[in-house]
């Protein structure tokens, strides 16, 4: 997913977008289902998070404890953005790269 303008951060965005769908205290739960923009609202905080391949699932971890799941983001076809509030967007294609690579998988012969 690009925008055109070659930038990976974007300060704006009109694109339809998902929603945190459940919350506790140590951890935001967010279902991802084929969107182009997964809406994590004011979580500028993830500039500067750890992100992590939990299988199809996309773990974020901020320094300070704060934790979001979102379930089945590898399991799109390709990777939502991902809305941070006043911040903009964060895409899709940086978000894989900062998770890492997928995990191999082996055939035999």
């Amino acid at each position: 997913m690009t925008d055109g303008s070659g930038r990976d951060f974007v300060a704006s965005t009109d694109t339809p977008s998902l929603t945190a769908s459940e919350s506790s205290e140590s951890i935001t739960l967010v279902q991802a289902d084929g969107g182009p923009t997964i809406d994590l609202f004011d979580a500028e905080w993830i500039l500067k998070a750890a992100f992590d391949r939990l299988g199809f699932d996309l773990m974020i971890e901020g320094h300070d404890g704060e934790q979001i799941l979102i379930r089945d983001y590898f399991a799109q076809a390709e990777p939502a953005d991902l809305k941070i509030g006043a911040e903009g967007t964060l895409k899709g294609h940086v978000v894989e790269r900062l998770a890492g690579p997928a995990p191999m998988r082996w055939s035999t012969f």
